[in-house]
């Protein structure tokens, strides 16, 4: 018999088909089950395949449409999707519904920046880090829209202060030289993260799995030239 807590720990141990399979049956017996929507469309988006877990999200916003993390799911899928103005309407109601939370404020924050309305996006993250001062993804978009602004000074405080709350995670260090190659010294970066990889912080695999999933996600020619040659940089040695 299918079981959502099993779904819900096939999903966490990265067993995706598994975890489908499993919600699918939940399906079959309560087709109208909000959360078993919620969670497929979870599972889908893990998967790659947002365009599908925006209709299971969908789904469970019209089945239950007082739930905040609903609609806060299906913004995020509708911005994989290129759909940053869409998105944009869906976390204000995920806010309008619960506004204490930090994630529905970084949300709004990354549409925003899409848009290219990079100042409307520092107010959002301003919010979410008022409300989670140790989130260090928080920090770096707060950094990349200040970098978009020329507020170079103010964006190298917000990276510094990332990289101090998440030295080992290389996800933040690909990031960090990404944004500061906006502000033209990603030299100086990549001389930085070779330090912290010879000090033992973090490791070159590490660094290269990082860069090779953000090249799986929408950048510009220009940003992933600077992926690229990162991975020259630190990979093909």
């Amino acid at each position: 018999m299918p079981d959502f807590d099993k779904a819900i720990s096939l999903y966490k141990s990265g067993k995706l088909e598994e975890a489908l399979g499993e919600v699918n049956g939940l399906l079959e017996a309560q087709p109208r089950n909000a959360s078993y929507h919620n969670l497929k469309g979870v599972i889908l988006r893990k998967m790659g395949r947002s365009d599908e877990a925006l209709d299971e999200f969908d789904e469970a916003a019209s089945l239950d449409p007082r739930n905040s993390v609903y609609r806060f799911n299906k913004a995020n899928a509708l911005l994989d999707l290129g759909r940053p103005d869409d998105a944009l309407a869906e976390y204000e109601e995920a806010i309008k519904l619960d506004p204490g939370d930090p994630d529905y404020h970084y949300g709004k924050g990354n549409a925003l920046y899409v848009l290219g309305r990079f100042s409307d996006a520092v107010k959002e993250y301003d919010d979410a880090i008022k409300m989670n001062p140790g989130n260090a993804y928080y920090r770096l978009n707060k950094a990349f829209a200040l970098a978009r602004m020329s507020e170079s000074s103010s964006a190298m405080q917000e990276l510094d202060k990332a990289l101090s709350l998440a030295s080992r995670d290389p996800i933040v260090w690909v990031n960090y030289v990404e944004a500061m190659s906006i502000l033209w010294r990603m030299d100086d970066a990549v001389r930085r993260l070779k330090k912290a990889m010879e000090d033992g912080l973090v490791k070159a695999e590490s660094i290269c799995d990082a860069i090779q999933a953000e090249l799986r996600t929408q950048h510009s020619m220009d940003e992933e030239a600077m992926l690229r040659e990162l991975s020259d940089s630190i990979c093909n040695k």
